[in-house]
C-alpha cells in the first residue's frame, strides 16, 4: 500500500513495513483511542536520521571534510534544539523532562545550557555562550538561516566536492521553499511585507 493512501495508523504501518522507520512507528501505535504523540515521534525519526548521517560523515576519508560536514549538521541541530526549548517552555504541560526528550542528539550545545534555557530564557549561563546568542539573534527559522550562511561559506572556501554538493542542494531546497512561501502568500492575499517576512535568507 502507498503511504499517501493511508487512512489510519495501521495503514501507515503497512505502507512503511519495509522501511527503516517501521521500528519507530511501532513504538507509537495508539492504544484505547489515544492520540499519537506526533511531536515525540518526529523527534525520534529526526534522531535516527542524524544517527545515520553521523555514521556517513565518519566514513569520509578526510578529517577536515568530516569537520565541515559536522559543522553544517550541528548548526542545524543546535538551532533547532534551542528553538524547541524556547517554544515548549511556554506551555505549562511541557515539563523539563518532556522537553529534553524532544531534543536532537549530536549537537554541540550542552544539555546543561539547554536546561538553563528551558528553566529561564534569560539565564546568565546560556547567554555567556556566543553560539547561543547568535542563534537567538537569528530569530524565527534560525536553523534554516544559519545553515544557509554556512553553505555560502563552504561553497566559497571548501575544496571537498561532497561538501560543495551538499551546500548547493541545501540552498536549492531553500529557494524552492521560498517560492512555495511566495505562491502561498499570494494565494491567501497576504501583503508584500508579510510575504517577505516568510522568506528564508541567511541575513
Amino acid at each position: 500500500s502507498n503511504l499517501s493512501d493511508a487512512g489510519s495508523y495501521d495503514d501507515i504501518l503497512k505502507a512503511s513495513e519495509l522501511s527503516e522507520y517501521y521500528g519507530i512507528l511501532l513504538k507509537y501505535v495508539p492504544k484505547d483511542s489515544q492520540y499519537v504523540d506526533v511531536v515525540q515521534l518526529e523527534a525520534d525519526i529526526w534522531n535516527m536520521i542524524f544517527d545515520s548521517l553521523s555514521d556517513m560523515v565518519s566514513s569520509l576519508s578526510s578529517k577536515e571534510e568530516q569537520r565541515q560536514a559536522r559543522d553544517f549538521f550541528k548548526t542545524y541541530i543546535d538551532a533547532r534544539n534551542i528553538a524547541t526549548a524556547q517554544r515548549l517552555k511556554k506551555y505549562p504541560d511541557a515539563d523539563s523532562e518532556y522537553i529534553s526528550s524532544l531534543l536532537l542528539s549530536h549537537g554541540t550545545v550542552s544539555l546543561k545550557k539547554l536546561h538553563s534555557i528551558i528553566e529561564d530564557t534569560d539565564s546568565k549561563e546560556a547567554l555567556k555562550d556566543k553560539k547561543i546568542i547568535k542563534i537567538l539573534d537569528a530569530g524565527a527559522d534560525a536553523e534554516l538561516r544559519l545553515c544557509a550562511e554556512k553553505c555560502r561559506k563552504y561553497i566559497r572556501c571548501s575544496t571537498y566536492p561532497a561538501i560543495t554538493v551538499l551546500c548547493y542542494m541545501y540552498l536549492l531546497e531553500l529557494e524552492l521553499g521560498n517560492i512555495v512561501r511566495i505562491v502561498e502568500g499570494i494565494r491567501y492575499s497576504l501583503s508584500p511585507d508579510a510575504i517577505m517576512s516568510m522568506i528564508i535568507t541567511e541575513d
